[in-house]
């Protein structure tokens, strides 16, 4: 992913030795997306592989204390980074601008945008104190992190399109509490993301006979390919020796093995695809991790059959995926 670097706009930041001394939170680390501002440390930090998030798309409106959010689900990261030194010299809107020529390189779509009162609505305050009172009520806002805006301040959220199947959602605040001539800057960072509830790739046989009593069929969601491709990644490995597992203990039912693509692409490409990934998936239960021959027969139903809609990203990569399907047997 491409990362950019905080370039300087207006001055060259001063380092205080005693900088050195302060440590990232343990178990922190930067976005790969967007790095740090020289001479900051992680003060806080949280990720989730999949939670709920929100990232401030309007002013706040104070006579209702209604702030508007975009709510998002996906893999999140909220990051706060504080100043290491007192004796720093760099202003909010230094650091304001730096932050947001970072997002503009990576051709960032901005979502909102804000500075000082132009982030009321009625534009009556200036200070941060009033939304950061509103924000320690708000759950899913920097989730996990500490108090993240002072006095002076400003805002920006966008969303980054990485590639055609993948955008990303930042929200980036930077704010000073200038009578300790403390800076902070708070970014949170949220990949959009189809949740699977049936995911084996960390389950167990256990695991995988529940789901499989539950709806008939499980989703093999640890099985990857390389795209357009049937030859089946070596990560999948560990998930087709589960499946293997749950095969071999259940020795009088029989499955399907079903592929299954978006609708991207012509109809019969898409089925030769699908059929060509479920055949390989059968072939490595049955060459590899010896399940017997004719437990397993490989289909492909190519776009017929969407999980979700293809209308978007999200729902295309959710049906693109091969399933375990039960064909006979009691549960």
């Amino acid at each position: 992913m491409k990362q950019v670097t905080i370039s300087f706009v207006l001055s060259l930041l001063m380092f205080n030795p005693l900088a050195l001394a302060v440590t990232d939170k343990k178990g922190s680390s930067d976005h790969e997306l967007i790095s740090r501002y020289p001479g900051f440390y992680i003060k806080d930090y949280s990720y989730a592989e999949y939670d709920e998030a929100e990232i401030i798309n309007g002013p706040l409106e104070i006579e209702t204390k209604t702030l508007p959010a975009l709510s998002l689900e996906g893999e999140v990261s909220n990051i706060l980074y504080k100043n290491s030194s007192q004796s720093i010299n760099v202003s909010v809107f230094q650091l304001f601008k730096n932050y947001e020529n970072a997002l503009k390189k990576l051709n960032a779509e901005f979502v909102f945008k804000c500075r000082g009162k132009r982030c009321y609505k009625e534009e009556s305050k200036s200070s941060g104190n009033v939304i950061n009172a509103k924000l320690r009520k708000e759950d899913l806002i920097y989730k996990g992190l500490d108090s993240t805006i002072k006095e002076e301040f400003g805002i920006m959220s966008a969303k980054i399109k990485i590639d055609s199947s993948r955008e990303v959602y930042v929200m980036i605040c930077v704010s000073a509490h200038n009578s300790i001539n403390q800076r902070l800057i708070a970014i949170s960072i949220i990949e959009p993301a189809v949740l699977n509830s049936d995911v084996i790739g960390i389950g167990s046989v256990e695991d995988l006979k529940d789901k499989i009593k539950r709806s008939g069929k499980v989703e093999l969601e640890g099985v990857y390919f390389d795209s357009d491709l049937s030859v089946i990644k070596e990560e999948s490995m560990e998930s087709l020796k589960t499946i293997a597992g749950y095969l071999n203990s259940e020795t009088e039912k029989k499955f399907y093995v079903v592929g299954h693509t978006d609708n991207n692409g012509s109809y019969e490409h898409n089925v030769r695809l699908s059929l060509s990934r479920a055949q390989a998936v059968l072939d490595t239960l049955t060459k590899k991790y010896q399940v017997k021959t004719g437990v397993l027969s490989a289909h492909g139903v190519g776009p017929v059959s969407p999980a979700q809609s293809n209308l978007s990203d999200e729902g295309q990569k959710a049906n693109r995926r091969v399933e375990l399907v039960l064909k006979n047997g009691d549960f």
